[in-house]
């Protein structure tokens, strides 16, 4: 009997079955309906607990072979045809579920999700901080491909990363190894080679702001504002920023938290 459990519940009641004797002298245990049943039942139960396990490993090594070598699925002659419509439908529905799992998931994680703003971005180290090199680049206020946050929008949005805002000291800290501005890309180098190569140096793009009242943008390309961690002082409504443009840079600068300002992360070492 294939079935261990049918076999395991038939030797179980063996002493609830009558035994029958016939007139050669054999005999024969037999079993009731509802012990007949009950095996019966179980038999499936197994049968089908295999087949969906069976379904389930053919499935997963697939997926995985999928993923790993980016390859249409191939599934050997040796399969089970008769599963094999099971086999192919189940990993379509896979494929399916994660794409739309995925894209919820990047919704509901918007930061994480993008490669400017999660934890695996490319940084470089200057002050004995981990700078991203790039400005945070999900949530809060997005045009052409630029993004404007809210003081309290930034905080949160950093927070979400595993990263956070620079203080006020640390942006200061910054601009004292100097800066440089670039009139190409509209921006200023801070630190390492800032006046030559630009090796080793972090580049803070001027984006300008985004007004709170009117939501309109304005001094992009002249202007740079990012903001700091540090509020301004206790129960104000303002806090700390960094303010540049080609001839002038202030580090400890303050404004407005509802105005819409450029945000760039670090990490502790």
């Amino acid at each position: 009997m294939k079935s261990e459990r049918a076999e395991a519940y038939i030797n179980a009641n063996e002493m609830d079955a009558a035994y029958l004797v016939d007139k050669d002298g054999c005999g024969w245990a037999v079993i009731g309906i509802h012990q007949a049943r009950k095996a019966v039942e179980l038999a499936e139960q197994e049968a089908e607990e295999r087949v969906y396990e069976k379904l389930r490993r053919l499935c997963m090594k697939t997926l995985r072979e999928v993923a790993e070598a980016l390859c249409p699925i191939r599934l050997g002659e040796d399969y089970d045809k008769t599963i094999y419509n099971m086999i192919d439908k189940a990993c379509h529905n896979e494929w399916i579920d994660g794409f739309i799992t995925g894209a919820q998931w990047r919704e509901d994680n918007p930061v994480a999700a993008d490669s400017a703003s999660d934890p695996e971005s490319d940084s470089i180290e200057l002050c004995g901080l981990l700078w991203d090199t790039e400005n945070l680049a999900i949530g809060g206020y997005e045009k052409d491909g630029r993004h404007y946050y809210t003081w309290d929008e930034a905080m949160e949005a950093a927070r979400s990363v595993g990263k956070r805002l620079p203080t006020r000291e640390e942006w200061e800290a910054l601009c004292d190894l100097g800066s440089t501005w670039d009139d190409e890309r509209k921006g200023r180098w801070f630190g390492g080679n800032h006046d030559s190569d630009h090796k080793g140096s972090l580049f803070l793009p001027a984006a300008g702001l985004r007004y709170s009242n009117s939501g309109e943008l304005a001094s992009t390309s002249s202007y740079g504002y990012y903001w700091s961690s540090s509020p301004y002082y206790g129960g104000d409504n303002g806090a700390g920023t960094l303010g540049f443009y080609s001839g002038y840079v202030n580090p400890l600068s303050y404004n407005g938290r509802a105005l819409g300002f450029s945000v760039r992360c670090v990490r502790d070492k």
